[in-house]
C-alpha cells in the first residue's frame, strides 16, 4: 500500500499495443476499507497514415492494435442462415451471404472502436469497409445497412435471435434492427478471388464516433426475395491477420457534431 503523501508512482515502463489495470481500495487507520474501485486502459499499438492536405488515415482490424492482452480493436463477424434458422457460425473461417429458392443467408459484423476514438477537435469524413473474396457466383450485389441492435452476441445469433435468447424483430435480422443502407456493392464474374470488396460506411462511422464507438453492420443480398440464385463467401476474422474484414477510417480537424435538421424557409407554407 501507500498513503496519500507518498508522491507519485512512476509508470515510464509502458509500452504501445498493452492494456493496463490496476484496483484501488482506501484503508483507514482502524483498519475499515472501502470496496475495491477498479479501471484499465489502452496504447493503441498502431498509428494513423497523413495521406495529404489535412487528411489521416487509420485502418483497424480485429487485433491489429494490440499486442498482448484483449484483441484491440474487438471485432466480430457471424452469418446466420435461414435454412438452418437455430444452427450458429462465429468460427467459419469464410462468411456466407446468399439468396436463392430456399434459403437466404446474411452476415452480421461489428467491431468496438472505443479504444480507438478519435480526440477532440477531428471527425471522420469518410470511412470504408474491406472484406477479402473467397468465392461468389450470380454476381450478387451485397449491400451493408447500420445494425440498430448493437447488443447483438456473434457466438449465439442465429436467424431467430440475436443472442440465442431473445427474437430479432424480424427473422433474419430484417426489422427495424436494420437501419439505414450505407451502400452496395456488386461482386461480378471477374472479380477473382482474393479481391478486396470494398463498401462505403462513413456514416456507420461517424455515428460510432460521435456516441459509444459502437460500429454494426447488417450484410445481405440486395434485391433477396425474387430473382435468381447469388451468393458470395468472405473472409472472417478467424482467418489470418491479411485476410481480415477491415475498416478504414480517413479524418480531419473539425467538429463531428450532428448537424442540426434543416428548417424550411420557403415557400412559407
Amino acid at each position: 500500500g501507500f498513503a496519500a503523501d507518498d508522491g507519485t508512482y512512476d509508470l515510464s515502463t509502458l509500452e504501445a499495443g498493452n492494456t493496463y489495470a490496476w484496483r484501488m481500495k482506501h484503508v483507514d487507520s482502524d483498519g475499515h476499507h472501502s470496496d475495491w474501485s477498479t479501471s484499465s486502459f489502452f496504447i493503441p499499438g498502431i498509428t494513423s497514415t497523413w495521406i495529404g492536405g489535412n487528411s489521416y488515415e487509420l485502418r483497424l482490424r480485429l487485433g491489429n492494435s494490440s499486442t498482448s492482452g484483449p484483441d484491440m480493436p474487438n471485432c466480430e463477424d457471424t452469418y446466420i442462415d435461414s435454412g438452418s434458422p437455430s444452427d450458429t457460425y462465429s468460427d467459419e473461417g469464410e462468411l456466407q451471404v446468399s439468396y436463392n429458392s430456399f434459403s437466404e443467408a446474411t452476415i452480421l459484423l461489428g467491431c468496438d472502436l472505443s479504444s480507438h476514438m478519435l480526440p477532440s477537435g477531428y471527425a471522420v469524413s469518410y470511412a470504408n469497409m474491406l472484406m477479402q473474396l473467397s468465392y461468389s457466383s450470380g454476381n450478387p450485389s451485397v449491400g451493408v445497412w447500420d445494425n440498430t441492435q448493437s447488443n447483438w452476441d456473434a457466438k449465439t445469433a442465429t436467424w431467430n435471435t440475436y443472442d440465442g435468447v431473445n427474437n430479432w424483430s424480424q427473422s433474419g435480422a430484417k426489422g427495424n434492427e436494420r437501419g439505414s443502407l450505407l451502400s452496395t456493392s456488386t461482386i461480378s464474374s471477374s472479380v477473382s478471388s482474393g479481391s478486396w470488396i470494398t463498401w462505403n460506411t462513413t456514416l456507420g462511422a461517424q455515428d460510432a464516433m460521435r456516441s459509444d464507438g459502437s460500429l454494426d453492420f447488417i450484410i445481405g443480398i440486395a434485391g433477396a426475395g425474387s430473382g435468381a440464385s447469388r451468393e458470395a463467401l468472405l473472409y472472417s476474422g478467424e482467418e489470418s491477420d491479411n485476410n481480415r474484414p477491415e475498416i478504414v477510417l480517413v479524418y480531419t480537424p473539425g467538429s463531428d457534431t450532428l448537424p442540426s435538421d434543416p428548417t424550411p424557409i420557403s415557400p412559407a407554407n
